[in-house]
């Protein structure tokens, strides 16, 4: 029992979770980050239209660590474009529903 508790206790030294980290943003986070600014605006507004459907479909409520994050934006954010892609994004979903 002590020896597994000490092979489990090394997977959270502070050396192994930085390099975990490090290995994450190094094959992870800065490749994606180099993609997306390749993408186009139609793809990255695209993108926000998805994940904002998302949300709302599944009725996800973010975490609020601080009062201010309470705040209610709303759709004010949105520009008309973006509200016309999230439009169409949520009536083909729609009509992809229906038709199964």
């Amino acid at each position: 029992m002590m020896d597994n508790c000490q092979k489990r206790a090394q997977k959270f030294q502070t050396e192994t979770i930085l390099g975990q980290w490090r290995q994450f943003i190094e094959d992870v986070a800065v490749p994606a980050y180099y993609d997306w600014q390749q993408s186009s605006n139609l793809q990255k507004a695209s993108f926000f239209a998805k994940r904002y459907l998302r949300i709302q479909e599944n009725d996800l409520k973010p975490h609020y660590l601080y009062p201010y994050d309470q705040e209610d934006t709303g759709n004010r954010n949105f520009g008309i474009s973006e509200q016309s892609l999230i439009s169409i994004i949520g009536l083909y979903r729609k009509a992809k529903r229906l038709a199964v």
